[in-house]
């Protein structure tokens, strides 16, 4: 069923410790992988790309790092995956930004497409509500 990549998961806890030391205090890529035994690599790369989403923030240099540009209020769990270029689409003719939206053999004939959309949907707004707030 719907299970989280390795990617959204770095990027939570990420995003979850850079919460938890508020608006004005730093966290590096090094401390966050150190801290819970990540690959510091690819943290890094998703710490980048939540900052070029402008999900967090980065500051280059001695006393640098990562902080939120917005309240952990303003930022949902949608977005996260979304800046990941994840999905959490129940089924591949429901993923977001499809780039073939014909190659379902069974298209003509799906009798589980409409249903299933509906139960997307639904997950689509639970996942809309759901703040980084609420995963401090």
């Amino acid at each position: 069923m719907i299970k989280f990549s390795r990617k959204t998961e770095y990027a939570l806890i990420a995003i979850q410790y850079i919460a938890n030391k508020g608006i004005t205090e730093f966290s590096t890529a090094k401390e966050i992988s150190d801290n819970y035994n990540i690959s510091y690599e690819l943290l890094a790369k998703i710490l980048q790309r939540l900052a070029k989403n402008n999900i967090i923030t980065s500051t280059k240099g001695v006393n640098g790092g990562y902080k939120f540009l917005k309240s952990p209020d303003d930022v949902t769990l949608s977005e996260i995956i979304e800046s990941l270029n994840e999905s959490y689409a129940l089924t591949r003719c429901l993923k977001k930004n499809r780039p073939n939206k014909t190659d379902c053999q069974i298209a003509d004939c799906c009798t589980l497409k409409n249903p299933v959309a509906i139960i997307q949907n639904r997950l689509n707004i639970f996942f809309d509500d759901i703040t980084i707030r609420h995963l401090m």
